[in-house]
Parts: C-alpha cells; structure tokens; sequence
C-alpha cells in the first residue's frame, strides 16, 4: 500500500490484517518502487498525490519492468477527475477508486483483484510471481529474437521436506526461492529479466546469453547454503531430515537442493515455445543424474552426436529431421533393452546429442552396438536419388553428400576423478 496519510495508511492495514493478508504500507514512491522487488506483492494500493513521485510514474515503472509488470494496481486517489481516472487506467492499473471511499467496496475490489488474477493463471498465489499464460507470453516473444537463455530450475526433496515439515514450512520455502532468485537476478541480471513460477517447485528465468552461466552458478551455490535456515537444528546438526516412507517406516532424506537446466537461442531454432521448456527440463534432468552418481563408482557416461544432422536439417527439412531423432532415441532404448540395462539413465541433450548414465561393465558393448546399429539403418532416411548420385543440392549449389554418422565417447570415474559435472561433459566432448 502506497499512501502518504499515515492515518489512512495505519486504518487500511489493521483493516485489511484482520482478513488475513498481509498488508506493508509506503508513504513515499521511490519505497515502493525499492521494496517491490522483495516484497514480490500481489496487489498495490496505490495514491497519486505522493510527497516524492506521483502514483502515475509509480505505476508507470511498474508496468515497463519486466519483474513488476505483473502485479495488480489500484489507484486510490482524491484526484476524481475523468482525465485523471483515464490517464491511470491507460497506464495499465487495474482498477480506480476515489476518497472518500467505501472500505467495504475496497475490499470487495481487491478479492475481485486476487480471483481474477488466479483465474486467469497470471500470478502464483503463493510466491507472488508471474505465472501460466505470462510465461507463455514472454516465451513466445523471445522464440523469435536472439541473445535470450532459459533457466529452468526445481528444487530437490522439496516433497520430503513438505512431508516432515508441513505445507505451510512449504510455502514459507517457495516465497523464500522467489526472494532469492529475484536477489541473484538484481545482483548479477538485468532489469529486463523475467523471473517467473510455472507451478510447485519449478521457476523459471529468462536471461541473456551472456549472463547465463553466472546466474545458474550463483543461483545454485545461494539457494544451497540459505535452505538451510528452514531446517531445525536437530536437522541442521545431522545434516539430513527423517523423512517418512511409503511402507511406513523413515529414511534419511537429504537436503534441498536446487537442479538448473539452461538452453539459449544459440545453435537452436525452436519452432514452438514447448520445445524450449522441454530442452531445458531435459537439461535439468541430465544433470540431476550426473550429481547423483559423480561420487559413486561402477558407472560410465556416454555422450553421443550425430555427425552431419544440420547439414541434413538443411536439405531434408524438420519432419524428416525429426524422424531421425526418434529413430535414434528408440535405437538407444532398443538396445539398452536387449542389453538388459535396468539402471541406466537417456537425456537428450541438444537436437543432435544425447547422454547415456549406465553401468560401466555394459558400457563398451553398447557404445559399439550403438554405433553399428546407428549406421546400417540410417541410410533408409536418405532419398535414393542421393545415395546413388553421392551429392545433394543445396542453396550454394552442389555439395558431396556426407551421411550422419554417431560418435559415442566414453567416460568413467574407473581412470579419471570428477569433482563436478563440469569435468565429465567437458571430458566427454
């Protein structure tokens, strides 16, 4: 609530307390402009008549950054001309009221506010921030510019942690990574950064190429070491929680920690905003597992690329293209199957490359069944023309045909000691 009455502003507050939001309260501008980025409100309450900037540079601000674009705004003003209430509605405030005022219709217009902020899936009702369609908004405007990268991130044992210590303890820990993320935006970011909560334990953030790598560093590395101020000291003393089971018993479960996937418009084109949210997901998902087994022993990484996949994207198109990912994906499952490989873990990590986690023992006659298999099949998605002629056309003209082939490399902690993922995908590539 932004209002330079202190009357007005005290009366509101112990109003509003008493339904059960919670309500902080400005007096000048520039506060609220500075809190907003913490605070990560639902709604703001907003006067015109302020001691520093008026309401309209207010939400003028609001609106043009992209971290607070989202938030709903009333304008409660004397101000009761029509040019003022239209000049306020044109800056995108939600809704106008003038003094004096009903306090119960003021409330009635802020419940207005929350519902259909929920129904229409703008904001997420627990951390306050952009949510469902303004996702999908900000994905499709940057689907077509370059220089953006995606942060895909998700808190591990998140579950466990509800189990031991309630969905409220839960909500206080998604507020808190809104917070954090928002911090390590506003340190290392830039003010046109998305941050956003698709659901439960997944945000995301749109960036710049460029500050990719330090925000996912710096996000995991903050997130890691304050989590720790939601366990008890019991907790925190063990180092592990005990969590209950599904057969009724405990086990020991970890910390949270936060996984991050990162993609970017580099070396990509994405015909869809899915294909975004899925590479990134993957992203994720691939180096989960690889934080999972770094320190154990008796497993291997094999990194696969398709040889000439661009070069045939180019010529053959994208639903051809796509049928050889798929074929390759199911080669890989085929023959994990017949090598009967229970443990191991497929993640697709670009368009033309993949990750297999496996057993270290299964690991060489994989490595050469894939290979083999890979390259007495793949002619089939060549047209005969081509394969008997030995060149393809392409928008330069006549070129030698060079048909895709799969490089599998290997790596395992048998001859090598890892200390972060890092060291095995750079090994590996």
């Amino acid at each position: 609530m932004v209002e330079d009455d202190i009357d007005v502003g005290n009366m509101l507050k112990i109003y509003f307390s008493g339904f059960g939001y919670d309500v902080y309260v400005v007096v000048r501008g520039s506060d609220a402009l500075e809190r907003v980025h913490y605070l990560l409100p639902h709604l703001i309450i907003l006067d015109i008549m302020l001691p520093d900037i008026d309401g309209y540079e207010v939400c003028r601000n609001l609106r043009v950054n992209m971290r607070t674009s989202h938030i709903s705004v009333i304008f409660l003003t004397q101000k009761d001309e029509r040019s003022d209430k239209l000049q306020g509605l044109e800056l995108g405030a939600d809704d106008y009221m003038t003094k004096p005022f009903d306090i119960e219709e003021l409330r009635l217009r802020v419940q207005g506010a929350f519902r259909r902020s929920e129904r229409e899936s703008l904001t997420n009702l627990k951390s306050g921030l952009p949510a469902g369609r303004l996702i999908e908004d900000q994905l499709r405007r940057v689907i077509r510019e370059k220089g953006w990268a995606l942060l895909d991130a998700r808190l591990n044992n998140f579950d466990s942690f509800k189990d031991v210590y309630g969905y409220i303890s839960g909500d206080d820990v998604l507020r808190f990574t809104a917070m954090l993320i928002g911090e390590v935006v506003d340190e290392m970011g830039t003010t046109s950064d998305f941050i956003g909560h698709a659901g439960g334990d997944n945000f995301v953030i749109i960036t710049t190429e460029k500050k990719v790598s330090k925000l996912k560093s710096r996000l995991k590395e903050k997130f890691n070491q304050e989590v720790q101020t939601h366990y008890n000291f019991i907790d925190r003393q063990q180092g592990y929680m005990q969590a209950p089971a599904k057969d009724g018993t405990t086990f020991k479960a970890p910390f949270m920690t936060m996984s991050v996937g990162a993609v970017s418009s580099r070396g990509h084109s994405f015909a869809d905003i899915r294909e975004i949210t899925e590479l990134a997901a993957e992203r994720r998902r691939i180096e989960e597992q690889l934080r999972r087994t770094i320190s154990e022993t008796g497993w291997a990484y094999l990194y696969l690329h398709i040889k000439y996949f661009k070069a045939y994207q180019k010529v053959y198109g994208f639903n051809e293209s796509h049928e050889v990912i798929w074929f390759t994906i199911k080669m890989i499952r085929d023959v994990m199957s017949e090598l009967q490989v229970v443990d191991g873990f497929i993640g697709h990590a670009t368009k033309d490359k993949f990750v297999i986690i496996l057993p270290e023992k299964l690991s060489k006659a994989i490595r050469k069944e894939l290979k083999t298999r890979f390259e007495t099949n793949i002619l089939s998605h060549y047209h005969d023309i081509h394969l008997k002629l030995g060149y393809i056309w392409t928008d330069k003209g006549k070129k030698n045909l060079s048909l895709m082939k799969l490089s599998v490399s290997r790596v395992s902690p048998k001859h090598n000691i890892f200390t972060d993922i890092i060291d095995i995908t750079q090994l590996a590539d």
